[in-house]
């Protein structure tokens, strides 16, 4: 019935043209229903969670959080293996945001002070074994380059450096490496004539789509670019058809630190191949790091901050997770929230300040980097999440996940 109305909507021509690209079709079907399945299983384990608060068994249950975060963002990933670029803002903000909401919710309803502290020493074990794994990565690219190099190493400077040199770059393995971006982007001149000099070596990935960029020519020399709101998007090497995304104006200013093309020819030629590889790996795990810290350092806040809030309304009695809370001892409920947001901005400093004396890397930069490039999906999904989790909440929306159905 869903597929006949669709048709009906877009057209006949439009649906052909749909299900040409059957592989886009069966990413996107996977994408939706892994945020469906989302928005099932953690209302269902904060169900679980309460029915174990009256039974002691709330550490068993705990335990099950990480599984559950675990299994669904390898699900939503599944919908963008050839969209790599895009995979660390669907993925994070829709799972870590979950995860941390969940998270807060747990503390507030916990029976005990021991799970409380089982939840953030978890948490927080797992942030430092990412940090770990991050560490033995870089030191691996550390140990291939000589140690007289006269700069402090920085890891985004060797990507470029090798990206750079044409003659580096095509002894480089590019079976794995994407190219060209999913989301289009307005670079410089230099940038882009860059990427059209790399775009003639064979090897790259197959994806997608991309996107050929769209050059900017400021008019006075004076200014380097600014922000538009233009909404337009040009195919390359694609028919299919892609949603309209909001382009941005990328600025990327490196320090006057250099790194000379010896610098990469001391190590094997196979580790040397590897080299720009295992850079832009670990590019891509910090950037999950750097989003799945920030999420869950953020959203704690804005929960503890919106419980406070609300129990000064006069709503407040038909939202479930109102029950128990009133003006008198709310302190002392959301007290556990917000020493957790506490560690996690801790945690979020510590892995900033370690990044950058490993690696070279500004955290800041790189999360502004995403919110600022990613902007419209950030939102979209933020507000969407936020409005789904806190209104199934409501008891006159009809929604009871404890499956009593009292009204009937």
């Amino acid at each position: 019935m869903f597929a006949l109305t669709f048709r009906f909507v877009v057209g006949g021509q439009v649906f052909k043209e749909i299900l040409r690209h059957r592989g886009q079709l069966f990413r996107f079907m996977v994408f939706v229903s892994a945020q469906t399945l989302m928005s099932v299983i953690y209302p269902a384990y904060q169900v679980l969670f309460l029915a174990a608060a009256k039974s002691g068994y709330e550490l068993y249950v705990v335990a099950l959080l990480p599984i559950v975060k675990m299994f669904m963002k390898n699900v939503i990933a599944l919908s963008f293996t050839r969209m790599h670029d895009m995979m660390p803002e669907s993925v994070i903000f829709s799972v870590d945001f979950f995860n941390a909401f969940y998270i807060a919710t747990s503390m507030q309803s916990a029976s005990s002070i021991t799970t409380v502290v089982v939840i953030m020493a978890s948490d927080l074990l797992n942030s430092a074994i990412a940090m770990n794994f991050a560490q033995k990565s870089i030191s691996s690219i550390i140990n291939r380059l000589p140690s007289d190099r006269q700069s402090p190493f920085d890891l985004l400077e060797v990507a470029c450096s090798l990206c750079r040199q044409p003659d580096e770059f095509e002894n480089q393995e590019r079976a794995k490496i994407q190219l060209r971006s999913c989301i289009p982007y307005q670079i410089s001149s230099s940038g882009r004539d860059l990427l059209d000099s790399l775009s003639k070596f064979q090897g790259y990935r197959s994806h997608t789509r991309s996107f050929s960029h769209r050059l900017l020519t400021p008019a006075n020399p004076n200014v380097k670019f600014t922000k538009t709101s233009q909404w337009c998007c040009t195919q390359r090497r694609s028919s299919s058809i892609q949603p309209l995304v909001m382009k941005r104006v990328v600025l990327i200013k490196r320090s006057n630190t250099s790194i000379s093309v010896e610098n990469f020819r001391a190590p094997s030629q196979t580790q040397q191949s590897e080299l720009l590889r295992d850079s832009l790996k670990i590019l891509f795990t910090a950037e999950c790091h750097v989003l799945s810290e920030y999420l869950e350092s953020v959203v704690p806040i804005l929960y503890a901050t919106y419980i406070m809030v609300m129990v000064h309304l006069p709503s407040a009695r038909y939202h479930s997770e109102m029950t128990g809370l009133t003006r008198d001892n709310v302190n002392d409920k959301v007290k556990a929230v917000f020493a957790y947001a506490v560690l996690e901005f801790l945690s979020f400093v510590v892995m900033a300040v370690i990044m950058h004396r490993n690696c070279g890397m500004k955290v800041l930069y790189h999360l502004a980097f995403v919110l600022e490039t990613h902007m419209p999906l950030v939102q979209d999904k933020l507000i969407t999440w936020t409005l789904l989790t806190l209104a199934s909440r409501v008891v006159h929306f009809g929604v009871d996940f404890t499956f009593h159905f009292a009204w009937v």
